[in-house]
């Protein structure tokens, strides 16, 4: 019986998600290109004081009501920047090249259980 040669299975770089591809800035990693471009871009907001700083990756739980009036756990919502004005508010911002209906239904469940908090999109 002959033996096979095996050929092995040449791997590729997979980009990510919707064909986004993955950016490393100072150490961090980014989901997409333009994700990273408004991370630089906050760094030289802070730099210049227009804001007081930022977070990034932050993690909210979202709740709905239940018709018993409990509330109930439905899921969470990790939104790219979390950003700290002059003024001490805070406001959410998240970086969008294609929006899916889970994102725009998570979206929609942020804003009503955290009203005071603005929610914006930059695409």
């Amino acid at each position: 019986m002959k033996s096979r040669n095996f050929i092995p299975f040449q791997y590729r770089k997979r980009s990510g998600k919707y064909n986004a591809q993955t950016q490393t800035v100072d150490g961090i990693n980014f989901h997409s290109k333009k994700e990273a471009g408004y991370y630089q871009q906050l760094k030289i907001e802070k730099r210049a004081k227009l804001i007081k700083g930022f977070e990034r990756q932050v993690s909210y739980d979202l709740y709905a009501w239940s018709p018993t009036k409990e509330k109930l756990k439905v899921c969470c919502h990790i939104v790219d920047f979390v950003v700290v004005l002059p003024d001490g508010t805070t406001e959410c911002r998240e970086v969008k090249g294609f929006a899916t209906s889970t994102w725009d239904l998570k979206r929609k469940l942020f804003e009503s259980n955290f009203p005071e908090t603005p929610y914006k999109v930059i695409r």
